[in-house]
């Protein structure tokens, strides 16, 4: 397959190639294409978060947006699942990408790992590494690793060979590892320095001299001196809207003269979002403002991102440090970006139009193009009613259909990776003879049910671990699921199932007699499922119909009502929801997964279904903005959040503040409540959350008002998570920069935010009322029904 692949692209690029040969270069501070000044105007796009049959369509309206270039990442994990199996077909057919890129005109710049983040499983990393004995040590020069990286790019990098600039393709650039300086030290540990070495001479042995190398970190000289090559690479830096001179003057300190043209490789239009959080919302207005600041200065870029796309199938990663600090990311990537996850017009927190905006930022200041933009095509999402789901199977009653390897009789249990298992679910079974009590799995990852004698105990979740207790006869299961592993981080090495000292029956480890079931749910074995009638008892899979009248267009599905699972269409897994927790409440249906006439969904229920076995297909999607809902129109008590709201006199009670600088912020109406930093953490980013406590409680703090910035006592100043400016938007505590989201004037008792330009955005208690959540949910749902 690999050499049918190169040859194919071999033969279809020749005819590129000129005998004037084609360069890609840099000189006097500028990228030069053929001879001629060239500024790349780029964006990102992930092909495996974006169905294939849809590459085509995605890449065109990238360039409708007036961009002249992608960046992909190519994830490790997607092509090659498991020791020596490679795959590049299909939804992984890379040199496909390429060549379509190409078509179209667009150059590519490369992220080819081996690490990408991405908020992508592992990072992008198989989870065969977890299981290799001895232990492999990741990102660094660690033998057994390296061992592994040499087969992966020595498999990959002939692949990418032909679609070189210089070989008559679209890419120009490839970027070594990934934000290196967040996670390594090239300056103080040599194996680091070691590893970074052997990844660009491993490159260059394959690639040859030509394309050009880089390293992108953070926009600073702290992040960059740690994760650069100096003289070996080029150096570039990522930030999101605001100032770009002092990434640019970083990067020159570490690119030779006049080899440092001015570029962000990664220019922030939205940001990523975790269960439990508000759907990320950023500002198209700043956005649009620093991309101009960027080209004014000469720089060129790449939007991260300009289409997100969805993690489909078990692909979304996880933020957080290990043990319980743990954050999963929802299934849609859509990024708030320009071309939103189903391929519409991206909106920002102040509802103007990012793709327009973007555009027109770029139209005033044209590139030259290969081809023409084209115009943005049209979408016709559609709502097709009713999914009712008339047959279930049990989960933990079909083990001999789902059940991928069988370990019977073991001594002790094991992370999944260890037994050739990577995604999915594993059951861990044993026989109690006890009669009541607790049982502890100290270490679970990431979700375990526990059943005795089929009853359900409870469930332990590995970021508030504790025992359930009840009746202890009869026969035990653990069922774990696998939700992501970290992909950023010293947490990375995050193993599945139950790691470290395993279970605990009354305090006393339990070993011996166990018995383990790898459950992926292939889409093979979710179809070979035996059905019977319709049940309640969950984890239970639960099967139905969807109606296409016509041509089928993308559509989305809704699981209102129900809690916590899995969707196969088709046997296409588009993801996973998780109704109670949020933001996302309906997943993304491509059209090509579809069919005229009946389609069969299959939803995997963890806890409880709908009580009426109904899902609904929409014509657009549903997110939760802004964190929970609230209504800052209720009284203000202890624990309140302070949120961002827009002004309003009938909400003076909630909005109006009492403060000298150097002293507490007292609320108005209630001087016994204080603006506290936490104790609940904004979940997007760890940070403390700005809250309303009682001004005796020692979380309640002074502040100093400087240059517009609020200072906690700390040092830190208060923020607008991730720029938001919807009524919501989440307060936390960050570092000092000076951004928008950091700057407030305080008059008549009200802290009104720089961040937003079109209204008066300000500091508000907000009391959050039970049902108010639902309440939004289903008027959106309402609204986007089949009518």
């Amino acid at each position: 397959v690999m050499s049918f692949v190169v040859v194919c692209a071999l033969v279809a690029l020749v005819a590129a190639v000129s005998a004037q040969p084609r360069t890609f270069t840099i000189e006097n501070d500028r990228f030069v294409r053929d001879g001629q000044e060239y500024l790349l105007y780029s964006g990102c796009i992930h092909y495996s978060r974006v169905h294939h049959s849809y590459w085509k369509d995605r890449l065109t309206r990238i360039r409708a947006m007036g961009l002249n270039a992608i960046e992909t990442y190519v994830p490790w994990n997607f092509h090659n699942p498991s020791p020596g199996v490679y795959n590049f077909t299909g939804g992984a057919d890379l040199a496909a990408f390429l060549q379509e890129a190409h078509n179209q005109g667009l150059l590519v710049m490369l992220r080819a790992g081996p690490y990408m983040c991405g908020e992508w499983e592992f990072g992008g990393f198989p989870a065969f590494l977890l299981a290799k004995e001895p232990p492999v040590t990741i990102r660094t020069y660690e033998s057994g690793y390296i061992a592994e990286v040499d087969k992966w790019w020595s498999t990959l990098l002939p692949v990418v060979k032909p679609y070189l600039y210089e070989n008559g393709g679209p890419i120009v650039m490839m970027q070594v590892e990934n934000e290196y300086g967040s996670y390594g030290d090239v300056q103080t540990n040599p194996l680091d320095k070691q590893y970074m070495q052997h990844l660009v001479d491993l490159a260059r042995s394959i690639l040859g001299n030509n394309v050009i190398l880089y390293t992108t970190d953070g926009g600073d000289t702290g992040y960059m001196s740690r994760g650069t090559l100096p003289g070996q690479v080029f150096t570039v830096g990522d930030f999101g809207p605001g100032n770009p001179e002092p990434s640019f003057a970083a990067q020159k300190e570490f690119n030779p003269k006049g080899k440092s043209p001015n570029m962000c490789s990664e220019y922030y239009t939205g940001w990523l979002t975790h269960w439990g959080e508000g759907m990320a919302n950023t500002s198209t207005a700043n956005v649009a403002k620093y991309l101009e600041q960027i080209i004014n200065l000469n720089g060129s870029f790449s939007l991260y991102m300009a289409h997100g796309g969805s993690n489909f199938g078990f692909w979304s990663g996880a933020n957080g440090g290990g043990g319980t600090s743990y954050q999963p990311h929802i299934t849609s990537y859509d990024y708030d970006s320009p071309i939103s996850e189903g391929g519409e017009y991206g909106y920002g927190s102040d509802g103007l139009n990012k793709f327009e905006a973007i555009k027109e930022v770029l139209l005033r200041h044209p590139q030259p193009f290969d081809q023409p933009p084209p115009a943005f095509p049209d979408v016709s999402p559609t709502a097709y009613g009713t999914v009712q789901f008339s047959q279930s199977a049990s989960f933990l009653g079909n083990l001999r259909t789902l059940t991928s390897k069988f370990f019977s009789n073991q001594d002790n249990v094991k992370p999944q990776e260890m037994y050739n298992q990577s995604y999915g679910f594993t059951l861990y079974t044993n026989f109690l003879r006890g009669t009541t009590g607790s049982i502890d799995v100290r270490e679970v990852r990431d979700r375990a049910q526990v059943f005795v004698a089929g009853n359900l105990l409870g469930t332990i979740d590995r970021t508030a671990p504790a025992p359930v207790s009840g009746s202890l006869a009869g026969r035990l299961d653990v069922l774990v699921e696998n939700m992501g592993r970290i992909n950023y981080g010293h947490g990375m090495t995050d193993p599945k199932g139950i790691v470290g000292t395993g279970v605990f029956v009354n305090g006393q480890a339990l070993t011996g007699g166990w018995n383990i079931s790898t459950l992926p749910l292939d889409p093979n074995q979710v179809a070979a499922l035996p059905w019977g009638p319709i049940s309640a008892a969950t984890p239970a899979f639960y099967k139905g119909s969807l109606t296409v009248t016509g041509d089928p267009e993308d559509t989305y599905i809704a699981m209102a009502g129900w809690t916590k699972g899995y969707v196969w269409v088709n046997g296409f897994l588009l993801g996973r929801y998780w109704e109670t927790r949020g933001p996302q409440h309906t997943l993304y249906v491509p059209k090509w997964v579809l069919q005229s006439g009946a389609n069969t969904v299959i939803a995997l229920e963890l806890e409880e279904p709908e009580s009426k076995f109904v899902a609904q297909s929409l014509d657009a999607p549903i997110f939760r903005t802004g964190g929970d809902p609230c209504d800052p129109s209720g009284t203000v008590t202890p624990g309140a959040d302070v949120v961002g709201y827009t002004l309003d006199s009938s909400l003076a009670s909630s909005q109006q503040w009492s403060w000298i600088s150097g002293g507490k912020i007292k609320l108005a109406s209630n001087t016994s409540l204080c603006m506290a930093v936490g104790p609940r953490t904004d979940p997007s980013t760890g940070q403390p959350a700005i809250q309303v406590a009682l001004c005796s409680d020692p979380h309640a703090t002074t502040f100093t008002f400087r240059n517009g910035e609020i200072v906690t006592n700390s040092g830190d100043c208060i923020d607008i998570t991730s720029h938001g400016t919807v009524d919501g938007s989440a307060i936390e505590t960050y570092a000092c920069n000076g951004g928008n989201n950091q700057v407030f004037t305080f008059q008549n008792g009200v802290f009104t935010s720089s961040e937003a330009t079109s209204k008066p955005f300000v500091l508000t208690g907000c009391f959050r009322r039970p049902g108010l959540r639902e309440e939004s949910l289903m008027a959106q749902m309402d609204s986007h029904k089949m009518h």
